[in-house]
């Protein structure tokens, strides 16, 4: 087979999140008196940390940032986090790479407590062999690293990706990268990437990897 080990991004990779990230992001721009983003750059918001996102996007200092986050997660890990749901195949996918005998794992920028919450409300505690997910002390992560030590685990791995972060954390680990259209990316920013594969769909993916 031509891959040992998938690496999947979480949110716009496996789960469509947006609609409880977007109202919980809502929630804190509302709190703190500022006017709301439109949907599109709230769409820019999935893939890089929070407090990254909220200084590109409403140049924030340091200390409104982390008070954005507390908002945030006031409301996300509380209720919102609820609102999420698996892409149209993508469980069927991991289920199916699990049974070909691929190691499956996560690298994510989400907090590993609230990972830990969603993932027992959905009740896929035990769908992967293994989770790299953010510190959630932490103000950032580097998604490479979270890759590298899901890489670390088998070779060779390709990482599943739908936002540039994913691509060239990929790509810095030397590992090769398939890239998901129906994410929060557009198909322009994965395509300045070098992928083994710009998908449209579960199956596109099942067959590249299982087939290919």
């Amino acid at each position: 087979m031509k891959y040992r080990n998938v690496i999947f991004d979480l949110d716009g990779t496996l789960f469509d999140s947006f609609e409880g990230v977007g109202a919980s992001i809502v929630y804190a721009y509302e709190q703190l008196g500022v006017a709301v983003p439109d949907e599109p750059t709230l769409r820019t918001f999935l893939g890089p940390s929070l407090y990254d996102s909220f200084g590109r996007v409403s140049g924030f200092d340091d200390a409104t940032r982390r008070r954005a986050i507390e908002l945030y997660r006031a409301v996300y890990n509380t209720e919102n986090y609820k609102r999420t749901k698996f892409y149209p195949g993508m469980r069927e996918l991991v289920e199916t790479l699990k049974a070909a005998g691929i190691r499956v794992c996560v690298a994510t920028s989400k907090p590993a407590n609230i990972v830990a919450v969603l993932f027992k409300h959905m009740g896929i505690d035990s769908l992967f062999d293994a989770v790299f997910a953010a510190d959630p002390s932490e103000t950032g992560s580097d998604k490479r690293a979270l890759v590298q030590r899901a890489a670390a685990l088998a070779s060779p791995a390709v990482m599943v990706g739908d936002r540039k972060f994913d691509m060239q954390a990929a790509a810095a680990v030397g590992i090769d990268a398939i890239g998901v259209t129906f994410g929060f990316g557009s198909r322009e920013e994965l395509a300045a990437f070098r992928t083994v594969l710009l998908a449209e769909n579960a199956e596109q993916i099942a067959a590249f990897i299982l087939n290919g």
